[in-house]
């Protein structure tokens, strides 16, 4: 994705090329050893680069009409490479920390790239291809990374990172998805969502520390959200059918949530809010519906369904009993309108329900 031009090693430097009527650029430079290279080709493209910082690079190169480009650096060491190709699209870039990187690739029609950089050693690589594709970037902290991959029609991915090495890693294919990825004062987390389909949509917010997020949907219409607190917490969400939803929220430390669902119009429920625990939902089926609340210390749940309209609720609970925990609950249930609720307080007990 990444491309390099021709970067000249001196103080100051333009390239400017514009073949055909009505390009138009405008530059304004300051500060020291910044260069800038601007290429323009076909009709109508603008170009508004900006330079007041140490030590910069910017890299611009426009193809075919009415392309839009507006880069403001005024910080140190930092690298802006632009390329567009195709009709109407759009480039916002801001970087005023140091030592920051972007490559922002458009091919097509009337797809928007908007970046803003402000901490330090951030990367972001954005590679779109389609038709009126949107992708936004904030990112602030330092050592933070940005991939984000869209090909198809009006996808929409927001990134926002405020925090320390945190990483987001985005891939939509198809048309109307939407993804959100928010990691704020955290440390070292990791988020990656795949979505290929329709009306696609996923949420995922990060504040802990070295927390894993992996989302992947492919469908129609299917939904997701991931919020992780506190530190080592993992969800991993999969979805596959139409009109899905799953939900995980993690606020304590070192617990796990795996997710799947195949069908059409299942739900899925996992709250984690204490120690270590684990919890898996694999749903098969029509309208089914699974619900997990663990607010113990290294407890274990696991739901099953296939089928149609089941309904299971799995709540464990220590109790004042601390580290005597460890309960474990499973429920398996195919069929039709099969309902199951486990409640477990205390420690070291053990429940199994299983229905046809």
């Amino acid at each position: 994705m990444k491309f390099k031009l021709a970067i000249l090693a001196a103080s100051v430097a333009l390239s400017a090329n514009a073949i055909a009527a009505d390009n138009e650029a405008t530059v304004d430079q300051g500060g020291t050893n910044n260069v800038l290279n601007a290429h323009q080709l076909g009709l109508g493209n603008t170009a508004n680069l900006q330079q007041s910082g140490w030590n910069s690079t910017t890299e611009l190169l426009q193809k075919g009409q009415y392309n839009d480009a507006d880069v403001d650096q005024s910080g140190m060491d930092e690298s802006a490479d632009i390329y567009q190709t195709g009709y109407k699209n759009e480039s916002s870039t801001t970087q005023e920390g140091y030592g920051n990187d972007l490559v922002s690739v458009q091919k097509g029609q009337r797809n928007e790239s908007d970046v803003t950089q402000s901490g330090m050693n951030g990367k972001v690589d954005i590679y779109q291809g389609g038709y009126r594709n949107e992708s936004e970037v904030e990112q602030g902290g330092r050592d933070n990374s940005v991939v984000s991959v869209q090909k198809g029609q009006y996808n929409d991915s927001e990134v926002s990172q405020s925090g320390h090495r945190n990483l987001a890693d985005i891939y939509q294919a198809g048309y109307d998805n939407e993804s959100r990825v928010m990691q704020g004062d955290g440390y070292g987390n990791n988020a990656t969502v795949v979505q290929k389909g329709q009306y696609n949509s996923s949420e995922i917010n990060q504040e802990g520390i070295k927390a894993s997020a992996d989302v992947y949907q492919a469908g129609y219409a299917n939904e997701s959200s991931i919020t992780q607190g506190s530190y080592k917490n993992v969800a991993d969400i999969v979805q596959k059918g139409e009109f899905n939803t799953s939900e995980v929220v993690q606020t304590a430390k070192e617990n796990m949530a795996d997710v799947y669902q195949a069908g059409y119009d299942n739900y899925s429920s996992i709250e984690q809010t204490r120690w270590r625990n684990s919890a898996k939902v694999v749903q098969k089926g029509t309208e089914n519906s699974a619900e997990i609340l663990q607010e113990g210390i290294n407890d274990v749940a696991s739901i099953y369904q296939q089928g149609y309209d089941n309904y299971a609720a799995i709540n464990q609970d220590t109790v004042g009993l601390g580290t005597l925990a460890r309960n474990y609950a499973e429920i398996v249930q195919s069929g039709y309108g099969n309902s199951a609720t486990i409640n477990q307080s205390g420690g070291y007990n053990n429940a199994y329900v299983y229905q046809n």
